[in-house]
């Protein structure tokens, strides 16, 4: 079902948890802030800290969760987190890359109830070569279950041609869109900075040309 502006609204004015959900990517950007992003096993506890469960089971009203990593749908904890919470009216929100096969990210669908979803983030890393016919399979997904979603760009000024192509082909899949160019040629890539021009309209037509 989709989410309408007023239930939008509403739900972002809970009180929010901004959560790390798991150390552990698929992907491996140069520009992540995880210092632990080599990390493969993604069996890191981060979703059964006493602390956080005791802040769930105390909690006077519903939270906002927004879950980040890392990519949060890797990790275990996830669907019994979501299961022992979504009933009691928190809703969860994440930050995901996408880059899922889409029967895998049935199965891990197949665990939660899709009401108890906020909106997905998917952040499209133009340098990471995910395919855009993945972020369309994720989105179908996620289209076919009533949650709601949108693709944000990740990439550098010089990307923009890429990035127009493939949001041009994701608006005629009526897949909203919009573009952060975290990477421009202010920034350190790799890093503890990153660009503080992340639009588009921060940059001139020969940045973007380069």
């Amino acid at each position: 079902m989709r989410m309408s502006k007023t239930e939008f609204i509403k739900m972002t004015r809970r009180p929010t948890l901004h959560l790390m959900a798991t150390m552990a990517c698929n992907l491996r950007c140069s520009y992540c802030p995880v210092k632990n992003w080599l990390l493969k096993d993604p069996t890191d506890e981060l979703l059964s800290d006493p602390n956080l469960i005791e802040l769930f089971d105390n909690a006077k009203e519903p939270y906002y969760i927004y879950l980040g990593g890392g990519e949060p749908l890797l990790s275990p904890e996830l669907p019994h987190l979501m299961q022992s919470y979504g009933p009691k009216r928190h809703r969860f929100t994440f930050d995901t890359n996408g880059a899922f096969n889409r029967k895998k990210l049935a199965k891990i669908l197949d665990q939660i109830d899709s009401e108890w979803f906020g909106y997905f983030d998917i952040s499209h890393h133009i340098d990471q070569k995910v395919p855009l016919k993945t972020i369309i399979g994720t989105c179908e997904e996620f289209r076919s279950r009533g949650i709601n979603h949108f693709v944000k760009y990740i990439g550098r000024p010089s990307d923009m041609t890429q990035i127009d192509e493939n949001i041009k082909t994701l608006e005629e899949n009526e897949i909203g869109t919009w573009v952060s160019l975290y990477m421009g040629p202010d920034s350190k890539i790799g890093g503890d900075i990153i660009s503080n021009r992340t639009l588009p309209g921060d940059y001139t037509d020969d940045e973007i040309k380069r």
